[in-house]
């Protein structure tokens, strides 16, 4: 599933001949094209045969989730399942969650109290000779 944003969107629900769509069923549908530019700044095509018009909001400019799959030469679209909706939405808040846990829960050091003073590296603390010498060890 992809964020896309929409550059040009055509509807069409007949064919250049002036016949209707209708798929192997006798079922009618909307011939949906997308023209959007990719990640790489190339425009792509992408189609979809839409039964129940749930692209009919869909507008120029708009970003929009869509699942998009490769049919040989060509791009199709479809309509997210709940599954992919809810998937999305989880990775998010895990995001969302992980910022204020950062900002929250974070425990000051030196450096961040006082950025001004350089405070060096604290290794190993060692122990003095005197306290080696100690004749309980």
């Amino acid at each position: 599933m992809k964020k896309i944003k929409i550059d040009k969107i055509y509807r069409n629900v007949v064919k250049k001949d002036g016949s209707e769509y209708i798929d192997k069923r006798g079922k009618k549908f909307t011939y949906v094209t997308l023209y959007i530019t990719g990640d790489d700044k190339k425009q792509y095509k992408l189609s979809h045969c839409d039964y129940d018009d749930w692209t009919a909001s869909f507008s120029e400019n708009q970003v929009v989730m869509l699942n998009v799959e490769k049919n040989g030469e060509y791009l199709n679209f479809s309509k997210p399942t709940k599954a992919d909706m809810l998937e999305v939405l989880v990775l998010e808040q895990d995001k969302r969650i992980t910022a204020l846990e950062e900002t929250t829960y974070k425990v000051p050091t030196k450096k961040d109290l006082h950025p001004e003073v350089e405070v060096p590296d604290e290794g190993p603390e060692e122990c003095p000779e005197e306290i080696l010498d100690l004749p309980f060890n």
